[in-house]
């Protein structure tokens, strides 16, 4: 109990990679808040990518997208969208954020202030190898 009072412990550090994750999200808080429509639109299309990227690196598909916004007197929405099956496409993830966006965009009146896009509910996608007969006999 005195080593770990002291700060000291000397079990093995488990990283992200090694924990069973329940979500992967990206969400930016702004120094300047937004007021424009496209501009949030592009930064939810940005965050879609993002959210591709990570989802094949880790070889899941994502069964729920989960948009946040906070505006600038601090009220905080959070909306879910479950899809109809899970994916991994940056385009799929962002029609579901625009559509969650529609119904929150009067927030662009007062300001966002904080602006996220999430996925969940994760299915393993198995990797296929592909055989490829570059040495056909003819």
């Amino acid at each position: 109990i005195a080593q770990h009072a002291h700060g000291i412990d000397l079990r093995a550090v488990v990283t992200d990679s090694e924990r069973n994750r329940k979500s992967i999200g990206i969400e930016r808080t702004f120094n300047q808040s937004l007021f424009d429509e496209n501009e949030a639109l592009t930064r939810l299309r940005a965050y879609s990518g993002e959210l591709e990227n990570r989802l094949k690196k880790r070889h899941f598909l994502a069964n729920c997208v989960v948009l946040k916004i906070r505006d600038a007197n601090f009220k905080t929405i959070t909306k879910r969208r479950k899809l109809k099956q899970g994916t991994n496409d940056k385009i799929v993830i962002y029609d579901t954020g625009r559509v969650l966006f529609e119904t929150e965009k009067g927030m662009l009146t007062t300001g966002v202030r904080l602006l996220g896009l999430t996925v969940t509910d994760f299915e393993e996608h198995p990797v296929e190898n592909l055989s490829l007969d570059i040495f056909e006999n003819k």
